[in-house]
């Protein structure tokens, strides 16, 4: 004979604290939500999870398709991040507008051209809670090669979108690319191969 608890749960099992649990994961921003209900909801790993939300390559490979699912699921169940570079890669939407200027263009401070640009960036941005951040970029630079020379924006991870002015650096458009930014190229062409 099987005994039960008189909400007809199995005994050992309270009933209403399974309650509470599922509402707490289906809570619309849960920062309680472990690495292995991520994982669970996602289908993958607990390393490929810890790989993706700290930025870190420990040795396992996870694909575009992976990190999206992941990313979609991170949001389905209202998980948000500590870490602001985390939360910018989540929530792309949050990051700030980054205007990367080529160090080639001295007097872009004073020229109307640009200065009508930055007057249009910050006419777009109408939240208070987003932000524009100014930052220069070295033409001949290997970003890829050295990656500790990126400009700041993207180094801390702060920015998602990139409108980047003046001669384009290959290397610097490859890696706002590869970490799946937009971009927006003026006073520049770039022919990407592939």
């Amino acid at each position: 004979m099987t005994s039960a608890n008189k909400d007809g749960s199995e005994p050992g099992h309270d009933g209403a604290s399974e309650s509470r649990s599922l509402a707490a994961l289906t809570h619309p921003y849960n920062k309680t939500i472990t690495m292995a209900a991520i994982a669970k909801a996602a289908g993958v790993s607990q390393g490929a999870i810890s790989s993706l939300l700290n930025d870190r390559d420990y040795g396992i490979r996870v694909s575009e398709k992976t990190r999206k699912r992941v990313f979609k699921a991170c949001r389905e169940l209202g998980y948000i991040p500590n870490d602001l570079r985390a939360v910018v890669r989540m929530y792309p939407e949050l990051g700030d507008l980054c205007l990367l200027v080529s160090r080639s263009i001295t007097d872009w401070p004073s020229d109307p051209f640009y200065s009508r640009i930055l007057k249009g960036a910050l006419t777009a941005i109408t939240s208070p809670s987003h932000h524009i951040t100014l930052a220069q970029y070295d033409d001949g630079a290997d970003y890829l090669e050295h990656p500790e020379l990126l400009p700041h924006p993207i180094q801390s991870g702060i920015a998602s979108k990139f409108v980047c002015i003046g001669n384009m650096n290959f290397s610097l458009l490859q890696a706002l690319l590869r970490r799946d930014f937009p971009v927006a190229l003026l006073e520049c062409e770039v022919s990407i191969p592939g």
